[in-house]
């Protein structure tokens, strides 16, 4: 890992608990088990849906690791199922580019 930006518990469906790192410089989120066991990751540079710029922030709930995708101005929802081999399948997304900041109603300008 190059320059890890986040940390979050991020439980699996089956209760199994993992933790997923940012990693800002490789603008990827890698998932591991709490015995430090690799499980997978996700993310490559880029502006399409489920694909990361400089991930700075995560977060854990309903199933889901929430990614600030700061470069990308949103936030986008993955889904962390070690037995699914597509760890990191996009949920959904929200938030979208504000020219300026605080500009318009749910614009995101770097989260």
């Amino acid at each position: 890992m190059d320059e890890p930006t986040s940390a979050s518990f991020a439980p699996a469906p089956d209760g199994t608990l993992l933790v997923a790192i940012a990693d800002g410089a490789r603008h990827r989120v890698e998932v591991f088990a709490l015995d430090g066991t690799h499980v997978g990751g996700f993310g490559d540079w880029g502006g399409f849906p489920s694909l990361l710029s400089t991930p700075t922030g995560l977060a854990s709930a309903d199933g889901n690791v929430f990614v600030a995708d700061s470069e990308n101005h949103r936030v986008q929802a993955f889904r962390v199922d070690p037995e699914d081999r597509r760890i990191g399948r996009l949920a959904y997304r929200f938030g979208v580019h504000a020219i300026q900041p605080g500009d318009g109603e749910g614009s995101l300008h770097y989260p």
